[in-house]
């Protein structure tokens, strides 16, 4: 049984590949296609920033199907198998509880539910594609990526709460990706903000300049490493690995475009904690409204507070 999403497009031998995937590999009774974006839509973006970020966006699952999720079902250890394309056996399907209408992770909790309630494996079919919309725009992009956010750390806390903690990051993939998604994460942007605050304090602005020029080049390389390694994997697919040729700048512009991301996500768990889970999310222009209504109620307060006095 194979769930599509409705806007998307089957690469043409997509579902002979994912059914000769499940021939020859028995011991599977689940697995994930790749989902990419599609290439003619990010083309014919006619907005120069919003083609730049579609491009990044395309790199960005490239990156994480065709790397990420064939490195992780290697060990049974798939995160999450996409809600826009994946498959099922019929037997394994019906023994789920099926899709928690409870999570808006509702696609990584059918894989836990599947691997870890269940014992089945979970594979993933790099050569079944599926091309989805690029997104719209930077607003598309906050509400989707905190809605990502917030699933993950619904189901993880559902089904990995007995073995979160630091004694299990080498032991358990699941474990360390989590924590190198989220707890990590708040270090990493305190610093970047921290090194700011270090001119208050005597440091060499040119200093702090040239450390961040130097923390960039290093996430270019990392970049350029992802990129060859996915190029490689593209063999069977010419028309994919000539497209990502020709957009070879996308190394440069990525490190800026995940860091973007992980300020998203900071900002998703900040909104976990004060509103409940919904799949209609305040968008950017909307959350920047209110905290410019926050501010302007703060100084009213506070003009008020000194006229009192």
């Amino acid at each position: 049984m194979i769930n599509l999403d409705t806007d998307g497009i089957l690469q043409p031998d997509a579902l002979r590949n994912l059914v000769l995937y499940f021939e020859n590999n028995p011991d599977i009774d689940a697995a994930a296609g790749a989902v990419l974006t599609n290439k003619k839509m990010i083309q014919a973006t006619k907005r120069w920033s919003t083609r730049v970020l579609r491009v990044n966006e395309y790199f960005e699952y490239l990156q994480a199907c065709m790397f990420g999720r064939s490195m992780e079902s290697a060990k049974n250890q798939l995160f999450t198998m996409s809600g826009a394309f994946s498959a099922f056996k019929r037997e394994t399907l019906v023994s789920t509880y099926m899709y928690n209408v409870d999570t808006v992770g509702e696609d990584t909790d059918m894989t836990f539910q599947i691997r870890e309630r269940l014992g089945k494996k979970v594979g993933f079919c790099y050569n079944a594609i599926f091309y989805v919309e690029p997104i719209g725009g930077v607003s598309e992009l906050y509400t989707q990526r905190q809605r990502w956010q917030r699933g993950q750390v619904d189901v993880s806390s559902d089904f990995l709460a007995e073995d979160m903690h630091i004694g299990n990051f080498f032991k358990n993939f699941m474990v360390s990706r989590l924590m190198v998604d989220h707890t990590f994460l708040f270090p990493r942007l305190i610093w970047t903000i921290g090194l700011f605050v270090l001119v208050f304090y005597g440091y060499s602005a040119v200093l702090i300049l040239a450390s961040f020029v130097l923390m960039y080049l290093l996430y270019v390389l990392f970049s350029i490493l992802i990129y060859w390694q996915v190029t490689r994997m593209l063999i069977d697919f010419k028309q994919e690995k000539k497209y990502l040729k020709r957009k070879w700048w996308v190394v440069l512009t990525l490190p800026l475009y995940n860091m973007i991301v992980s300020i998203i996500r900071f900002i998703g768990i900040i909104n976990m904690i004060t509103n409940s889970a919904t799949w209609r999310t305040n968008n950017f222009t909307n959350e920047l409204k209110v905290i410019k209504q926050i501010i302007l109620d703060d100084l009213s307060r506070f003009k008020k507070g000194k006229t009192d006095d």
